[in-house]
């Protein structure tokens, strides 16, 4: 049995090699058809095009496509991540988040091929205080934590083999689809009150960063579970004034809130910050300060 939240090497994968991304039309999934063509022949495919949720989709991309066209590994991007929405609808959370990767799983094993899997911090709880590692034990706190933190073992359960990647990461931003920092900019720019928490914190990952980590991950034949995020914690609050101020926008449009004023139907973690001592171990690389990156709205 693979230890849970540990590490292990596998082979590096090889400049050039296949890279096959589902969800490509999300955040990190554009990020990682931008980023990864660096070192790799990557092809990107839509929810319409492949549905992780359906086993004929499933078996006729993997087990019929992928001996032809011999991809090397699979990166899953596709994901249900709207928080609320996953509490309103948990067994469509746990459908496409726990069963869809796990069909993934059993078929990569079946074939072959590394699977990589996106996750997120929203696996722990935020009562530890400190930056989480791998191996903390998670205690998700809504429908998505969950669903999240089940699509992480069917991986692992269905990959005995130890060929798969579990990323974890925190508060994506990117200029590709609508995020946190897209919608500070646009509430400011229309004049409208930026309501932000002050007892959430974490920190922010740009998703050319994340893509990125990834491939130096896979050219360092790196499984298991790893965290990678940017660095600089902070709360949104603290992160939508800092948008406002590198824009020129008026921090007075700022209103600090709790989680609890928000009205939010699933809870947050206070406190969910991923350490990235292992990422940093593995690569030998810092992930840069998220302050650092300019935010393009």
């Amino acid at each position: 049995m693979l230890p849970w939240g540990g590490h292990w090497q596998g082979a590096r994968l090889s400049p050039g090699a296949r890279v096959w991304v589902l969800g490509a039309t999300g955040q990190v999934g554009q990020a990682c058809l931008h980023v990864l063509t660096r070192w790799f022949d990557v092809r990107g495919f839509t929810h319409a095009e492949w549905d992780i949720t359906l086993p004929e989709s499933v078996q006729r991309w993997l087990l019929g496509t992928a001996p032809r066209e011999r991809p090397r590994c699979i990166i899953n991007c596709a994901a249900l991540t709207n928080v609320d929405q996953c509490e309103d609808m948990p067994d469509r959370a746990m459908v496409v988040n726990a069963h869809g990767p796990g069909l993934l799983a059993h078929a990569c094993e079946r074939m072959g091929l590394l699977l990589v899997h996106l996750s997120t911090d929203y696996v722990f709880d935020g009562t530890q205080g400190t930056p989480y590692e791998e191996a903390d034990p998670p205690r998700p706190l809504s429908a998505y934590g969950r669903s999240k933190l089940d699509g992480e073992r069917r991986v692992a359960e269905r990959m005995p083999s130890g060929q798969f990647l579990i990323l974890r990461t925190s508060w994506v931003f990117s200029s590709y689809r609508p995020n946190f920092v897209t919608w500070v900019l646009e509430r400011a720019r229309a004049g409208l009150p930026v309501r932000a928490v002050t007892d959430q914190v974490s920190a922010p990952t740009w998703a050319d960063d994340l893509a990125e980590a990834i491939g130096h991950l896979l050219l360092n034949g790196v499984r298991g579970w790893v965290h990678f995020r940017n660095e600089g914690i902070c709360s949104r609050y603290e992160q939508a004034e800092w948008i406002l101020r590198t824009q020129g926008l008026p921090t007075s449009l700022l209103e600090a809130r709790t989680m609890a004023e928000m009205g939010w139907r699933a809870r947050r973690p206070a406190y969910s910050v991923l350490s990235t001592a292992r990422y940093q171990a593995r690569t030998g690389l810092t992930p840069r300060d998220w302050r650092t990156i300019l935010p393009r709205g």
